[in-house]
């Protein structure tokens, strides 16, 4: 049996005996060492009370064993945050399905893949039901309400149409593994006359090798044909895998850690070829990628590859049922809408986030929440976006858009960002672009509270604050 339990921040993974049966060994073996070294060590019944030992330690497991799966002793196979822990005990065994993430499209209790025709005509109902817009548009609705609407809508086009539900992030690392998987096919066989100091003839080699797979990623904007070719290969996995209409929290951790090895392990083995100049996804995960002075995403440290367990749990967890989630690297303490300047004058600060962890991926990279949650000086954490809540709509822009769309996005406003509190119209925003200023007349997300009354409510936002990653002093 295998589980995932966060203690102190570190994910520790188990194939072992449940909880009940460690501790009765363990108890078993300290009464048999206590007892027998007391006694000589040639006594008689030294050897009658070690047998007695392996007897009782054996009968006792099973006893144990019993007792867990009777449902009587406490079951490891759930996680627990270091905050929040009670948004994230999921059993490994339980059926998730809804939460904040995307759907595969399938067809029940068959493994034909769905046509482009059949797709198209799903999607645009998908879309309809983006969880932001609906939930806004129908304020008296609960999830509940929303996922039998959506799947209704979408039986209504084929009575054998199903919907799979799959968390954002682990969506997004399935895209990126099937886009880096595509350079990797290209490149196999190609090397370096002189590893690490190609001529410009190899550079070249290289990037029309690399062009020729992204040409369908790259030169045309997210549409049904790109949704659909993805949900392709997920309608494949699912097949391959025997998964059935509804994946259960086990399943989506052993593929999570499937994706993480990759870019753990499989990925590094190519950083010869990674470098701006190459147009390459899977340079974004080099430790050799510079791009805007920000360091690339190699894993090097299981904080990382943590930060994406925690959120996966997060996203499937009964909370974030009819709510996003916005992902920002910053201080929990310090992350606020107004800015000081050394010389006294404060401005409205807008702040930047990540309605999922990789949304920018493909054409603003430098964009992407998880850039910054990884570095070790900041916090990783969460923040729910709940359209039923005036607070939270006062105060944040989240955009209505589904997965694929942000991984295409680039800007200021294809993420979520704190909204801009009422100031006179020639006063300045700050976090747009940067540093940079823009007037407060033109920038689109404004809230109706005054200054005061919007920072308290953002303080008390930011008292919700999820902890996936605390900084760490250097």
């Amino acid at each position: 049996m295998s589980s995932f339990v966060v203690e102190r921040n570190v994910v520790s993974r188990h194939f072992s005996l449940p909880m009940p049966v460690e501790k009765s060994l363990g108890w078993c073996g300290r009464q048999v060492s206590r007892l027998t070294s007391d006694l000589p060590s040639k006594h008689a019944f030294k050897e009658i009370l070690y047998r007695i030992g392996v007897v009782v330690s054996v009968i006792i497991p099973l006893l144990g064993l019993i007792a867990y799966r009777l449902g009587l002793c406490e079951s490891s196979s759930s996680i627990q945050a270091p905050a929040k822990s009670s948004l994230f005990q999921i059993p490994l065994d339980a059926k998730v399905q809804e939460g904040y993430g995307e759907y595969i499209l399938r067809f029940r209790n068959n493994q034909n893949i769905v046509d482009l025709a059949t797709y198209g005509k799903a999607h645009e109902v998908i879309e309809k039901f983006e969880v932001t817009r609906w939930m806004a548009d129908h304020p008296t609705a609960t999830a509940q309400d929303r996922s039998e609407a959506l799947r209704k809508a979408i039986a209504e086009i084929h009575p054998d149409l199903i919907l799979t539900f799959i968390p954002k992030t682990l969506f997004e690392l399935l895209f990126i593994r099937e886009v880096i998987e595509e350079d990797l096919q290209k490149i196999r066989g190609f090397s370096y006359a002189t590893p690490g100091s190609p001529t410009a003839r190899e550079v070249d080699n290289l990037r029309e090798l690399c062009q020729a797979s992204h040409n369908s990623w790259l030169k045309i904007s997210p549409t049904q044909e790109i949704h659909h070719r993805l949900n392709t290969r997920l309608q494949i996995l699912c097949n391959q895998k025997n998964f059935g209409a509804d994946l259960v929290m086990g399943q989506m951790v052993s593929l999570l850690e499937n994706q993480v090895h990759f870019l753990e392990k499989v990925v590094p083995d190519y950083e010869q070829f990674a470098s701006c100049s190459d147009p390459s996804f899977f340079s974004h995960f080099s430790t050799e990628s510079q791009r805007g002075g920000l360091k690339g995403l190699r894993f090097s440290n299981e904080s990382m590859a943590n930060i994406l367990r925690q959120a996966l749990y997060l996203e499937c967890s009964q909370a974030a049922q009819g709510k996003a989630i916005l992902y920002r690297g910053g201080k929990t303490k310090e992350d606020l809408p107004t800015f000081t300047r050394d010389d006294g004058k404060s401005f409205c600060y807008s702040l930047s986030y990540g309605n999922s962890l990789f949304a920018g991926f493909v054409h603003d990279p430098e964009a992407m929440a998880f850039r910054y949650m990884k570095m070790r000086d900041r916090d990783a954490y969460a923040l729910f976006y709940d359209p039923h809540n005036a607070s939270d709509r006062d105060l944040l822009f989240c955009p209505p858009a589904l997965a694929v769309k942000t991984l295409f996005g680039s800007g200021e406003f294809f993420h979520g960002r704190s909204k801009a509190y009422q100031q006179n119209a020639n006063e300045k925003v700050r976090g747009y672009l940067g540093m940079l200023d823009i007037a407060y007349e033109a920038f689109p997300h404004k809230s109706p509270l005054e200054k005061n009354r919007f920072t308290a409510l953002f303080q008390q936002k930011m008292q919700e604050a999820i902890l996936l990653k605390p900084a760490q002093s250097r």
